[in-house]
């Protein structure tokens, strides 16, 4: 079985497209959203051996923004790391949030 990537792109509005790259096992590898004015936010993704989301990053032209999640031994997530840059500010407190359990 071959794992090649592909990219799916879609115009969502008018002045919006998103662009989807896929690799290894259909895990999203990127998704760029760009503006009709040329303003792009691109986000890339990094997953463990078991296809779990580990890091998300989230950048353009002025910060980034990048989530780090943990999980247990039963593959339930147990937190998500917030940090924030800010070319402007520097870099923001990290915070911590946890899922909701129901």
């Amino acid at each position: 079985m071959l794992n090649l990537p592909f990219v799916i792109e879609k115009k969502v509005a008018d002045d919006e497209t998103i662009c989807y790259a896929y690799v290894r096992f259909s895990s999203r590898r990127t998704m760029t959203v760009t503006k009709a004015d040329g303003k792009a936010v691109m986000s890339s993704y990094e997953y463990d051996l078991r296809s779990r989301l580990l890091k998300e990053t989230k950048k353009d032209k002025t910060s980034e923004e990048t989530y780090v999640y943990r999980y247990d031994w039963n593959g339930n997530q147990l937190q998500r790391l917030w940090e924030r840059y800010e070319q402007s500010k520097g870099r923001t407190e990290p915070s911590s949030t946890s899922p909701i359990i129901s």
